[in-house]
This record gives C-alpha cells, sequence and structure tokens, in this order.
C-alpha cells in the first residue's frame, strides 16, 4: 500500500523562528527529512532562491531551511493534545 504523506519545505533567515518551527513540527507528528543551517553554502540543485532570500544572503545572513514530511497516521491524540501548550 503506498503512503498518503505530503511533504513541506520551509525557509527562513529568523534563527528563533527556525528553532520554534522544528519544534512545533516535531510536535505536530512531522518527520524530518532534511535540514540546513546555511542553505546557499550547501545548496541544492532543487531550490528556487526567492527575492528576500537573495537580498538576506547578500547581506551575510544564512538561510534556514527544512523539509518536514508528514503522514495521517503519524498524528495521534498526544501529538493534538501537546498542541494546546503551544
Amino acid at each position: 500500500m503506498a503512503c498518503n504523506c505530503s511533504s513541506m519545505p520551509f525557509k527562513t533567515d529568523d534563527l528563533p523562528l527556525f528553532e520554534d518551527s522544528l519544534r512545533y513540527f516535531s510536535m505536530c507528528g512531522f518527520a524530518l527529512q532534511w535540514e540546513s543551517r546555511n542553505l546557499h553554502l550547501e545548496e541544492p540543485s532543487w531550490n528556487i532562491r526567492t527575492e528576500h532570500e537573495t537580498m538576506f544572503s547578500e547581506r551575510g545572513k544564512p538561510i534556514l531551511a527544512c523539509i518536514v514530511k508528514k503522514c495521517p497516521a503519524n498524528l495521534d491524540e498526544k501529538h493534538l493534545s501537546r498542541l494546546k501548550d503551544i
């Protein structure tokens, strides 16, 4: 049976937002598939640079990125109850 999972990329230049988001993704049942603390230093061929990415990167600010994966079976009552604490 094929897995009905979805992947979601997330990119930001804001370190506290990135770290909080990683925690929130985990709390919501998302699995971390890939992570970079300096996307343009180790830029994958599939990345499409946004205008803001380019602007911040040119200013020397690293772009933080990740891809998380969510399968419907990953979300259960335990994950839902954790969301109430956010």
